[in-house]
């Protein structure tokens, strides 16, 4: 019973911090997960292949909170938490809960504080291009690798793609920029100087993300 309630708390705690700041899945998912984790290692114990079984079980899950959309991914860091919630479950039901209660403090601040100083060093981030041209026009990436030069900015390798759809063509790449820069100054300005590509019809920016 102390065990269950441990695990009950415990999964609460790390859920909260995904619901204070306004992440996929609720409190109570972890909740749950974290206290039938516990549950099923209590009764069957460390001699069994429960925890394995468990862990792959809540893999399929957190599968599940995992959304792509365009270039971004949302929900990598929740599916983690969801999988990591299984794991406190189970070192509570083995009786370790000095160590799951110190994974659930290092699972909070992986969450919270890592985010927030990685926010104050240097780091390079891809913004997503896409640029339609006129019909009739060809592309040039030439033009659009000057453009970038002049700006101290560059393609990121592998990752340019020209497509052609409907009579026009499309030109799709990843910009890697410096955001130590402030981060709308920068894509304001490169609005601004896209639109002086000659043939361009129009065009669209977009902040990859990875959380």
């Amino acid at each position: 019973m102390f065990n269950a309630s441990a695990a009950l708390f415990l999964g609460w705690l790390v859920g909260y911090e995904r619901y204070l700041h306004g992440r996929a899945s609720g409190s109570q998912v972890y909740c749950l997960v974290c206290t039938a984790s516990c549950a099923l290692a209590t009764v069957f114990g460390a001699g069994s292949n429960v925890a394995g079984s468990i862990l792959t079980g809540i893999g399929f899950l957190g599968a599940g909170i995992i959304v792509k959309s365009g270039v971004s991914i949302r929900g990598l860091t929740t599916a983690a938490l969801v999988w990591s919630s299984s794991a406190m479950g189970i070192l509570i039901g083995l009786g370790h809960l000095e160590a799951a209660a110190f994974l659930a403090l290092l699972f909070i601040v992986c969450a919270a504080v890592i985010p927030k100083l990685e926010h104050r060093l240097p780091a390079q981030k891809a913004l997503a291009v896409e640029i339609d041209y006129c019909p009739g026009a060809a592309p040039a990436p030439e033009v659009v690798r000057d453009f970038l030069s002049v700006h101290g900015l560059s393609i990121h390798a592998e990752s340019l793609s020209v497509r052609y759809e409907d009579g026009r063509y499309r030109l799709e790449f990843m910009i890697v920029a410096d955001f130590r820069q402030d981060e709308r100054t920068l894509i304001s300005t490169i609005s601004m100087e896209l639109q002086r590509i000659p043939r361009l019809d129009r065009f669209s920016i977009a902040r990859t993300t990875r959380a």
